[in-house]
């Protein structure tokens, strides 16, 4: 018989252990498929509860309220308060939670009309008049940004608060240098403060009504607002209020100079902001107009850019840098950080005054060009204060860069150290 032959029996008794082996595995790599799936729908009831969550403390907080007459419309984590007589929001108002800091949800810029609108609402063609050239249809801007008043970035944590922040609902007219640069710089650093301060942080964003430069193009006349406002309240922590009003166009001056008190926003626009605080507290916050509290320029070893007023004649800091593309100029900061991509495209990149991701400028020296230092950038210059030269190039971003050849392109601001 068959089995009599050890060398069969040993390879029988192989390929039922071979064979058990590979059901064992598939066994574990389903029951493996299943844990994932279990995780995902937990995932999900977790960031439904989170939206939950997010509602409920909105309105724990209180939605605007005014005399004049605004339609409510409640998403996942932002309520907007919306003026049909103006054809804009009169308020948004949403929660920055402290799942920001760990979110990576990617905005997609799926704009599109808000389901809940009941009147009339800018949409694409106020914004943007289309047309057929050789057959293929064309779009151009009247020249306005569709500029969010609860910015998408707020919302990276949960999928469906960040695609509701492109409904048209949460749009104004923004001309592009606001959008871009100074309203997108005052976003960027209310959500850095949680950083430093990991509490929800509540916001209340509009236009000023009733003071307009014109309208969009399309046939809806909707009104090209020439003010926003701001309005930023914590409770954890030291409870604090801060409030914002900046002008629809590019903001030469530094931040701080837009700062207002609450108050003074509610009397311009004739809001209660944040009604349902306990009426002491909200005196107290509302009335509050302290940059520091917030930690907005601070930010994980970044600094603040320099006094333009104590630097050398027709020399500029970084944040004056970002308008000064396309010319060559001085600009001067401290090095937060260096990095030397050897293995990649062989780029040394120098951060001033702001660290990656959130940098502000940034020095660039190709490889080909390592041989004209006399010292390795990327060690040498930790930490320094300099002064580089060159043409200032503006990225997708506007954000500014210079690339430099040489080291004679280059020097320490602070003379006490030197190379």
């Amino acid at each position: 018989m068959l089995f009599k032959n050890p060398k069969i029996v040993f390879l029988f008794i192989a390929f039922i252990s071979y064979s058990y082996s590979f059901s064992q595995i598939d066994s574990k790599e389903a029951e493996l498929e299943q844990i994932k799936k279990k995780e995902l729908q937990i995932q999900h009831e977790i960031d439904s509860l989170k939206l939950i969550a997010c509602g409920d403390s909105l309105k724990g907080i209180g939605y605007p309220t005014s005399k004049n007459k605004v339609e409510i419309w409640e998403h996942s984590a932002m309520v907007i308060g919306f003026s049909c007589e103006e054809k804009l929001p009169a308020w948004v108002f949403h929660v920055i939670t402290p799942d920001i800091l760990s979110g990576n949800v990617k905005r997609k810029d799926r704009f599109r009309n808000d389901p809940k609108a009941t009147c009339i609402v800018g949409t694409f063609e106020d914004y943007s008049k289309t047309s057929i050239i050789d057959g293929k249809k064309k779009s151009k801007s009247y020249g306005y940004d569709r500029g969010h008043l609860a910015p998408s970035a707020d919302f990276k944590w949960s999928e469906i608060a960040l695609d509701e922040s492109f409904y048209y609902t949460n749009m104004t007219a923004q001309t592009r240098d606001f959008n871009r640069i100074s309203w997108n710089n005052l976003e960027s650093k209310v959500r850095q403060s949680l950083e430093s301060t990991p509490c929800n942080h509540y916001v209340v964003t509009g236009p000023i009504l009733n003071d307009y430069s014109g309208v969009t193009g399309g046939t809806n006349d909707i009104p090209v607002p020439n003010y926003f406002y701001k309005a930023i309240i914590r409770l954890g922590g030291k409870p604090s209020g801060i409030g914002f009003i900046m002008p629809n166009e590019k903001c030469e001056k530094p931040l701080a100079s837009y700062i207002v008190t609450i108050d003074s926003i509610e009397k311009l626009t004739g809001l209660n902001l944040f009604p349902a605080i306990d009426k002491e507290l909200q005196d107290k916050i509302e009335a509050q107009a302290n940059f520091n509290d917030w930690n907005f320029e601070i930010i994980k070893g970044d600094v603040s850019p320099i006094d333009p007023t104590t630097l050398p004649k027709g020399v500029f800091n970084t944040y004056q840098a970002q308008y000064k593309g396309g010319e060559t100029v001085q600009v001067a900061g401290k090095v937060v950080s260096t990095y030397y991509a050897e293995k990649k495209s062989g780029i040394t990149f120098i951060n001033l005054d702001k660290d990656y991701p959130n940098q502000t400028f940034t020095i660039k020296i190709k490889k080909e060009n390592l041989k004209n230092f006399s010292y390795t950038p990327h060690i040498e210059l930790k930490d320094k204060t300099v002064i580089v030269i060159g043409k200032v190039i503006l990225d997708k971003n506007r954000r500014p860069s210079i690339t430099i050849t040489s080291e004679k392109q280059i020097e320490i601001y602070d003379t006490k150290v030197e190379l």
